[in-house]
């Protein structure tokens, strides 16, 4: 095992930002409230936390990994990372989700 780490609570999702070299976890800390931390890929070391207002959704990260979203049932929160390691920053506010048959034709979960 390289390391391990812990998140600020149960996980809910994880992704990979591919040659960026970090994890993105979604954790659930409250009944309403989550995190979005990003995880040094090599070292394991938290690079940063933000919080968000839902414990529920699916990471979705853009090709090129600078862009996120957060997919849930009837929102999308959307945030992109600053390229000099800073805090993943609210690009801006949540948006009316996809419909369901466009959400399923992009292969997200509808459960």
């Amino acid at each position: 095992m390289l390391w391990t780490t812990e998140a600020s609570g149960p996980v809910v999702d994880i992704e990979v930002r591919g040659d960026k070299q970090d994890l993105v976890v979604f954790a659930s800390v409250s009944d309403d409230l989550g995190n979005i931390e990003r995880i040094d890929g090599p070292s394991g070391a938290r690079r940063s936390s933000t919080r968000v207002p839902t414990t529920t959704g699916e990471l979705v990260l853009s090709g090129n990994g600078h862009t996120l979203a957060l997919v849930g049932r009837d929102t999308v929160h959307h945030f992109s990372f600053v390229i000099d390691g800073e805090d993943p920053v609210v690009r801006g506010e949540s948006v009316d989700c996809f419909d369901l048959p466009v959400r399923q034709s992009q292969g997200f979960s509808t459960d």
